[in-house]
């Protein structure tokens, strides 16, 4: 792990858990995971949010990260992108094909071509896409925070997914 304060590092848990919150935006509009991110300018200051959600209601999924610097108020170069799921090296189209969504640059591509410095991912993605090696290999420091993990897996994978099945058999808890 990069050496980073403790005092830092606590502060992303935070943003994390904000994340999360930001990633349920997404609610019945995509299939899980939900992801959430956040970016904060150089020195530090939160400039923009966003969530993965479908474009115009197509079947083209606008990742988080992209959705975030397409928000941002400031400029972001030398940033933090702070993100639920690690950003991706390829993107697969929503019905979980493997062909390639190539309307979309990769979003460790765009964070590389945005000039972001720091990327922090609470989850490792699960499939063969998590693009983090490819940020390290252009010089941008990663800092996975492993602890999250477990949290975020609940929270943004098996909860919504358990919901959708229970909404789809006419399952209802509140009796």
């Amino acid at each position: 792990m990069p050496n980073i304060s403790e005092d830092l590092l606590n502060q992303y848990s935070e943003y994390m858990l904000e994340c999360i919150a930001i990633a349920k935006k997404a609610d019945n509009e995509v299939h899980p995971p939900y992801v959430g991110c956040l970016i904060l300018n150089k020195e530090g200051k939160k400039v923009s949010e966003g969530w993965r959600h479908l474009v115009d209601r197509s079947y083209l999924a606008m990742h988080a990260e992209r959705h975030a610097v397409q928000q941002a108020r400031e400029p972001i170069k030398g940033g933090t992108l702070i993100t639920t799921l690690e950003p991706c090296k390829a993107q697969r189209n929503t019905d979980s094909s493997r062909r390639r969504n190539l309307i979309f640059r990769p979003c460790s591509r765009l964070i590389v071509d945005e000039g972001i410095k720091r990327v922090v991912y609470g989850r490792a993605d699960p499939s063969d896409c998590g693009g983090a090696q490819t940020l390290r290999c252009n010089k941008i420091e990663v800092i996975y925070l492993k602890e999250l993990d477990s949290l975020i897996e609940r929270e943004l994978f098996a909860e919504p997914i358990r919901a959708i099945r229970e909404r789809r058999n006419g399952y209802r808890k509140d009796f």
